[in-house]
């Protein structure tokens, strides 16, 4: 190997180490935010806003309970049903039914059946479906060759493994390739094991400097938006008391429009009762006519 040819390798293992360390510092910072930032702002989050979220967390499960018993008695009046004394009853154990079942059948609208996915759609759904697949393949092997890197009976309590092995863990039980994808190619690549073949390392070593600049710029791009998502966005506002007082008047004006839905469900449900009962009591009376 010529004298510039090594220089260059020299360079681009430097710089490889540079980016690899730079990206496992948007690993760390990315599982900081998810974990210690989190829970430090719903805590504080929670003790400001908790009884109003729960409260309207409350209150539109009523709603909803409340607006299928409308259905149901809609459907009972269209089709000529009869208000039974039971009938109510049964209502509520339908409606609890459909509110703990998962939401997988064919939605309904106007009477039919949704139309068939697109083309396009089903395609997607076909694409999802096969990387559904190759992750179930792939996160375990990512995972294992962690384990093998980083486990104190390989390796002995490492910085690594202090540093990383949680991660790791959290990635793995959360089905997160993309960040034991990150851990594998910052943790696992072995220069000095491609050194030692030395089979194209150059090139290798170039290919290794794009795939992590790519990551880096992504993680960036991905960590910059998390600050802008809720709850983190939150993070600044909640020492600021016009913006408390702002959001707790948000949460009391929600709560006053969920409360007039459910006094309209309430009216439509008396409304349809009293329906059903009145043509019930004048068939009775038709029928003692004849």
């Amino acid at each position: 190997m010529n004298q510039y040819k090594r220089q260059n390798i020299e360079f681009l293992k430097r710089r490889v180490e540079e980016l690899k360390k730079k990206l496992l510092e948007f690993v760390q910072l990315w599982y900081y935010y998810q974990n210690d930032v989190y829970q430090e702002i719903m805590f504080k989050y929670d003790s400001i806003f908790g009884e109003l979220e729960d409260e309207i967390d409350s209150k539109i499960q009523t709603s909803r309970e409340l607006e299928k018993k409308v259905e149901f008695l809609r459907m009972k009046l269209s089709r000529g049903g009869s208000m039974e004394e039971n009938s109510m009853k049964f209502i509520d154990v339908l409606v609890d039914r459909q509110v703990r079942r998962s939401a997988s059948r064919p939605t309904v609208q106007n009477g039919k059946v949704a139309q068939p996915q697109s083309k396009e759609k089903v395609a997607e759904s076909v694409r999802k479906l096969k990387c559904e697949v190759n992750d179930n393949y792939e996160i375990p092997v990512l995972y294992r060759n962690l384990v093998k890197k980083l486990h104190p009976d390989v390796s002995g309590e490492s910085d690594d493994f202090h540093q990383f092995w949680n991660n790791v863990q959290d990635a793995y039980r959360s089905r997160d390739i993309d960040s034991l994808r990150v851990l594998n190619l910052t943790l696992c690549y072995d220069i000095e094991n491609e050194e030692k073949e030395n089979k194209n390392l150059e090139t290798k070593l170039k290919t290794l400097l794009l795939e992590l600049e790519q990551n880096i710029r992504r993680h960036e791009a991905k960590l910059n938006n998390l600050r802008f998502q809720e709850p983190f966005n939150f993070k600044d506002k909640l020492d600021n008391k016009m913006w408390v007082a702002s959001r707790k008047n948000q949460l009391q004006n929600r709560i006053v429009q969920i409360d007039r839905k459910i006094k309209h469900h309430n009216y439509l449900l008396t409304a349809l009762s009293d329906s059903l009962t009145e043509r019930d009591r004048k068939r009775q009376s038709s029928a003692m006519t004849a």
